[in-house]
């Protein structure tokens, strides 16, 4: 995200603020509109349909109308910092003469044509000069735009030095100029004052950083930050991607491929229905420079559109499963229920292999089960019970059936 942001210690998420009461509905004007809604538990609907963002905030490129990487790595999802802070650092270095609305429209069109959906970004010193009428213009020229998903109102406010007030304001004038898109702020801390000034937020504490490389840290984050609000907390997760110590080559602070599943598939147990990732731009480090990280994130993103069911699936309690380590404690895993079969996403974020036992209900008739991120593992349950063993930052999609099955791929459909 922003410079000042990225040497924040963080691990990026995005949460969604949900009505208690009724389920929130945006929905687009024009034929080639989306109607987007979110259901209580922060599940994003688009025409009727569960809908599981898997995001980037730039494609590895930094051209406007060019999609390559981001479909290649099969993204849904994608974003310009151009239209935040109109930096030729995210057009690869190229100045661009055009009025900002016709570039912003011929964006969302390209996004479009490429079947993509976006966040897209409001410019800063509109919000910092307070020049809402800018905004409110700026809103309505775009907003019938079919791959706009939701309004990304701004990285880290505080740090910005733009007050709750301010942002508060500018989310009441966004969604006056548009009560059919969501409007979304991103945290790298607490919420505090802020509360009020977003639909969607969003968490940035990334945890690579240096030599601390504890991707433990993500679940204790996120469980404080739903402490901090009342209700429901959804959110979307952005991943690590980069290197905080220095934006340059080779550094050997980078996440790793194996940190970066076990950052993602945390971010899901933790609760998110949304998957992000952060990378520098092109003129400062080029993702596409460490190819073993580039096919990582595709391999996962490949995994989350297979698993997509499962991610937007409602989440039955934790309280009916249960995995305990060979120390006494539990590892991070959410358990869902997909039509007739059990899910349970578990991962381990240490440093080393863990034995664990997993539990289910007394009474359950699943005897078997497979590992849809991993074709090798096949589980035999015995009295509501087996073992599991996980690597170092190993992660695993588990399918309990009630018989014995091969695992072909997937297999979300039963």
């Amino acid at each position: 995200m922003t410079l000042a942001k990225s040497f924040l210690f963080s691990i990026a998420l995005i949460c969604v603020t949900v009505s208690v009461s009724i389920t929130s509905v945006w929905a687009d004007e024009g034929n080639d509109t989306s109607i987007v809604s979110l259901r209580k538990d922060g599940v994003i609907i688009v025409n009727s349909k569960p809908f599981y963002p898997i995001g980037t905030y730039r494609d590895p490129r930094d051209d406007l109308t060019d999609f390559r990487g981001v479909q290649e790595a099969g993204f849904n999802m994608t974003h310009s910092y151009y239209f935040e802070d109109l930096s030729t650092i995210h057009t690869g270095g190229v100045a661009l003469e055009e009025d900002l609305i016709v570039t912003a429209r011929r964006y969302l069109q390209a996004a479009h044509n490429h079947n993509l959906k976006v966040f897209m970004g409001l410019p800063r010193k509109m919000i910092k000069r307070g020049d809402y009428g800018a905004i409110r213009e700026y809103v309505r020229a775009l907003k019938s735009e079919p791959a706009l998903l939701v309004w990304y109102l701004l990285d880290e406010p505080s740090i910005h030095k733009v007050s709750p007030e301010v942002m508060k304001k500018v989310r009441s004038i966004v969604a006056e100029a548009d009560p059919n898109h969501p409007a979304m702020v991103v945290f790298c801390s607490k919420i505090g004052d802020y509360q009020g000034s977003f639909d969607i937020a969003g968490f940035d504490p990334y945890p690579i950083k240096g030599r601390k490389q504890r991707v433990d840290l993500i679940s204790r984050f996120l469980r404080d930050r739903k402490k901090e609000v009342k209700g429901n907390l959804p959110f979307w997760h952005v991943v690590q991607g980069h290197d905080l110590s220095k934006p340059k080559k080779g550094d050997i602070h980078r996440p790793t491929p194996a940190q970066i599943r076990c950052m993602t598939f945390l971010g899901i147990i933790s609760g998110a229905r949304g998957t992000v990732y952060y990378w520098w731009p092109s003129v400062w480090c080029n993702i596409l420079d460490f190819p073993e990280v580039w096919q990582e994130i595709g391999s996962i993103n490949s995994d989350l559109k297979s698993l997509s069911p499962v991610l937007t699936a409602e989440d039955i309690s934790t309280e009916d499963v249960e995995i305990i380590s060979e120390r006494g404690d539990n590892i991070p895993y959410i358990a869902r229920q997909h039509e007739e079969n059990l899910w349970v996403i578990a991962a381990n974020p240490d440093r080393k292999k863990v034995e664990t036992i997993l539990h289910l209900p007394i009474g359950s008739t699943y005897i078997f089960a497979t590992d849809a991120l991993n074709a090798e593992r096949k589980l035999i349950i015995q009295n509501n019970s087996c073992t599991l063993s996980l690597d170092a930052l190993e992660v695993c999609a588990l399918k309990f059936t009630e018989q014995e099955k091969p695992n072909n791929e997937m297999n979300t459909d039963n």
